[in-house]
């Protein structure tokens, strides 16, 4: 997939991340596969992971949706 800077900026705030991550969960239809896509994207344009593993992000889902 490529990203221009502007999709880049969406990745930096939970909103887009979690965006992407439902792309990719549409189109994989597993969790941890569709995290571990976005985490890519993430790492390739930051050189560093968002969350610590796909936990970390579950439970940061987790309060959005409470």
């Amino acid at each position: 997939m490529v990203i221009d800077q502007e999709e880049m900026l969406k990745l930096l705030k939970f909103e887009g991340f979690n965006r992407r991550f439902e792309e990719y969960l549409s189109q994989c239809g597993d969790m941890h596969k569709a995290y571990d896509m976005v985490e890519k994207d993430y790492n390739s344009i930051f050189r560093e992971n968002r969350y610590s593993n796909y936990e970390s992000f579950r439970k940061s889902r987790e309060r959005l949706f409470r």
